[in-house]
């Protein structure tokens, strides 16, 4: 076969050492022929040899875009959570800041003079911190980063077009479509496991 029946799957292969390694472990024993496939990082060498061969990284991209669907459906809930408690941590900073700065301390100032002024100044401070620890909660691990917010959009979209790829290239499995159809979906596949592997790896 020529150049056009070049089938990379390396971001496929990467995701999968990363995240589901199991996976990669029981296709390199299902197929040890094909050894070089399932390689961390190979481009070089990516164009298919023969039907098997395709049918090794059709079944490679299956397994790809199931563990993608896995990852999402592990994460989504853990940062969904985190940003709940962000806000929560938020909400409550900003209540202190309030009682901080509001007519209650200052007229418990008039009445109890500096001590009140000190309380005062501590739940202020008290009220940053919180605040602070509750932007830090939004925000990724890594600088530079998306905060956990766009991350959470990211992933559920990044699941449905897994299950959309997934059935569509089932589909197209089923029905014998050309090579051209197949390799468009492995190809998509290969693409949305690296984004997914860039996603997961900042949290």
């Amino acid at each position: 076969m020529g150049n056009e029946s070049q089938l990379p799957v390396d971001e496929i292969v990467g995701f999968l050492n990363s995240y589901h390694n199991e996976t990669l472990i029981k296709l390199k024993t299902k197929y040890p022929e094909y050894s070089e496939i399932f390689e961390i990082g190979i481009r070089a060498g990516e164009e298919i040899r023969d039907k098997n061969e395709l049918e090794v990284r059709t079944e490679l991209c299956i397994e790809g875009l199931k563990a993608i669907v896995l990852s999402c459906e592990e994460y989504i809930p853990k940062i969904r959570k985190k940003i709940r408690t962000s806000n929560r941590l938020s909400f409550t900073a900003q209540i202190i800041i309030l009682i901080s700065s509001g007519s209650i301390i200052l007229l418990l100032k008039e009445n109890y003079g500096k001590l009140m002024g000190y309380i005062g100044a501590s739940l202020a401070l008290i009220g940053s911190i919180i605040s602070l620890i509750a932007q830090n909660r939004l925000s990724n691990l890594r600088p530079n980063s998306d905060d956990l917010v766009k991350t959470l959009e990211k992933l559920v979209s990044n699941k449905l077009e897994a299950q959309r790829i997934l059935q569509e290239l089932k589909i197209s499995i089923k029905f014998q479509n050309s090579f051209e159809t197949i390799k468009s979906f492995i190809i998509a596949g290969n693409d949305l496991s690296f984004k997914t592997q860039k996603l997961l790896d900042l949290i």
